[in-house]
């Protein structure tokens, strides 16, 4: 199991959302730019964080989260060394890591 920690370690901490601006397809007044999405979290960070929402409100639906992306690595890093975890996430990590496994 601790590979599969790794592994999400790994995938978690190369893998970010990264946001570019563009010119606006339709260009409303000079300078016109929109944001798109060159890159996206693991499927499975972002299954977390819908599962932990915010209580704040946010303006034009903004995804909000109260998962913190420095306690989920540092909780994987516990759980691939072979350590406790007594993070909030680790039962949830220790879920997705069981769903990954694979018996030979």
């Amino acid at each position: 199991m601790e590979e599969i920690y790794r592994e999400l370690f790994d995938e978690l901490e190369t893998c970010r959302q990264e946001v570019a601006l563009i010119p606006a397809p339709d260009q409303r007044h000079s300078g016109h730019m929109v944001r798109i999405a060159v890159s996206w979290n693991p499927d499975w960070y972002r299954d977390l964080c819908a599962s932990y929402p915010s209580r704040r409100k946010r303006a034009r639906r903004k995804s909000d989260t109260r998962v913190k992306r420095r306690s989920i690595l540092q909780a994987l890093r516990r759980l691939a060394a072979g350590l406790e975890s007594r993070s909030l996430y680790a039962a949830d990590l220790v879920a997705i890591a069981d769903s990954r496994f694979v018996p030979f």
